[in-house]
């Protein structure tokens, strides 16, 4: 007898970036990835659960970077 296996919902993980342009610059965040791999990237990271895109992007910018930015585009 075969019993039927439950449904399983997939998990969605969903990321973010933010873009930071001052004048004719941009900010980039350097991640240190152990040993001789420094990488440089914006400001990003994953929406918590219950959390919107806007958010999450607000979130991350400050916690990597101690600003708080307006969102433009």
């Amino acid at each position: 007898m075969n019993t039927p296996s439950p449904t399983v919902r997939p998990t969605i993980r969903s990321t973010v970036a933010c873009v930071i342009q001052q004048g004719e610059h941009f900010l980039m965040v350097e991640e240190d990835k152990g040993g001789a791999h420094t990488l440089f990237n914006q400001p990003a990271g994953h929406v918590e659960l219950g959390e919107g895109p806007v958010a999450a992007i607000q979130r991350e910018v400050q916690e990597e970077t101690a600003w708080q930015v307006l969102l433009t585009g």
